[in-house]
């Protein structure tokens, strides 16, 4: 693995151990379904900041996509993002 691997897996992993706390107190006062709603919100803010920076290379890379690829895709953001995030959310909301 190369140093610039190293460096994204460490920020990824970073960032993904600050969330959690961060999910647990916006949720301490929420229904879990809210809490849910407002962070794909938050997705959504960030998608469309990567179209306005990206756009010129999303847009060639829009093109070449299969229809195979976009399920895949769709389907593992659908069950990532949302089904397994609601099940989080329920658990950081009963658990200690």
């Amino acid at each position: 693995m190369t140093k610039e691997a190293y460096f994204w897996a460490i920020l990824t992993a970073l960032v993904w151990g600050i969330v959690p706390v961060l999910e647990k107190l916006g949720l301490s006062k929420v229904h879990p379904d809210v809490g849910l709603f407002f962070r794909c919100f938050g997705v959504i803010i960030g998608a469309i900041i990567l179209l306005i920076f990206r756009f010129n290379s999303l847009s060639a890379a829009f093109g070449s996509i299969s229809s195979r690829t976009v399920f895949f895709l769709v389907t593992s953001g659908f069950l990532a993002s949302f089904v397994a995030q609601l099940f989080f959310y329920r658990a950081l909301k009963v658990g200690e």
